[in-house]
Order: structure tokens, then sequence, then C-alpha cells
């Protein structure tokens, strides 16, 4: 019934093939639940923002996007974890989608020796296998949009705090003089 390339969503009995998946329209969608998180996080309404990141962890987007991270466009694609899996078909991607459950015990990782950076000594790295790096993706997922909004205000205003003080010091560059930022600045921008 399938062919080799195909497979059936339990939830929605829609046949996926990985090659013609439209992956801009996975993405709004798992963008808009995002930000429907990130609004009811900033209202304060944080029985509806669980609730949203439950949805969100069960999307079949989600899903579909976090698997084709891990396999597809992450930097550790081709690291192999204690099973010893490189690289997923895309059959097996679709399968690792459909499969991917939060409540299934992880497996033990890979665990390597790199050096630490400027020293001779080495730390040791854990690589966990495609399904646990999947599992993680789509993890990660959810607590995004919840944690800008909490921490998003103080950044904004950081940053247009540093990009006031670049346009003060650009200004003085241009017109050549040395100005005191308080009332003298002021004055200066006023008698040009």
């Amino acid at each position: 019934m399938n062919s080799d390339k195909e497979i059936m969503s339990r939830s929605e009995k829609t046949v996926y093939k990985w090659d013609e998946i439209n992956w801009r329209k996975l993405e709004r969608s798992v963008f808009k639940l995002q930000k429907r998180i990130y609004q009811a996080s900033k209202s304060g309404d944080w029985k509806r923002a669980k609730r949203l990141q439950k949805l969100l962890l069960k999307s079949k987007s989600a899903k579909l996007l976090a698997v084709k991270r891990v396999t597809q466009i992450n930097k550790g694609k081709k690291t192999a974890g204690i099973d010893g899996v490189k690289s997923l078909s895309p059959t097996q991607r679709l399968k690792l989608a459909n499969e991917l459950n939060l409540n299934k015990k992880s497996k033990p990782v890979r665990r390597i020796w790199i050096p630490k950076p400027g020293k001779s000594e080495k730390r040791p790295l854990g690589i966990p296998t495609m399904a646990d790096r999947a599992k993680q993706a789509l993890v990660k997922l959810t607590p995004e949009p919840e944690w800008e909004a909490k921490f998003e205000p103080k950044k904004k205003i950081q940053e247009n705090r540093a990009q006031r003080r670049g346009k003060i010091i650009e200004h003085c560059q241009i017109c050549g003089r040395l100005c005191n930022h308080s009332r003298k600045q002021r004055n200066h921008s006023k008698s040009k």
C-alpha cells in the first residue's frame, strides 16, 4: 500500500513523503503555536501556556521539524551515538518522527574524550543516539517562547540603550566635536 519513502500518520491519516513535505508550512504552524505560548506567558496565563506547550510536544509538525534539525541541519548530524547510526534514510526519518515518544527511557550516551581549549587536559563528551537527540530538539521548542517572554523586556531595554549610545557617539564623530552627553549633548543637537 505505501511505497518505500512514505509513511502514514496515525493521527491524521495522511500519507507523508519526506521529500514532498512543505517545510515552510510546518515551520509556520510551529511558529504560530510558539507565538501563542509567548503571548500566554507574557500575559501571565500560565495554565494556558502549559496547555499550549503540551500541544506543541504532541504536534506532528514539531516532531517532523525536530527530526529534520537533528538529521539534516545540525552540525553533528553525521556523529553516531551508542547505537552506531550515523545517518537516516527518508523512510527512517519519517518512522522516527512517528515513533517519537517522550515517555520512553533514553539510551546511554557514547563517551568520548575531547581536549579542553588551551590545556593539555581532556574532558568527557556524551553523544546521545539520533532518537534521543530528536527528543531533545522537540523538548527545546517548548520552553523557548516562555523564557523569551520573561527575559526579553530587559534585553530590549539594554539593546535600546546601547543603540542610543552608539548613535550619540556616531553623531559626535560626524560633526567633529566632543560632546558631554548630558545637557550639553542636547544643546549641541539643537544648535545643529
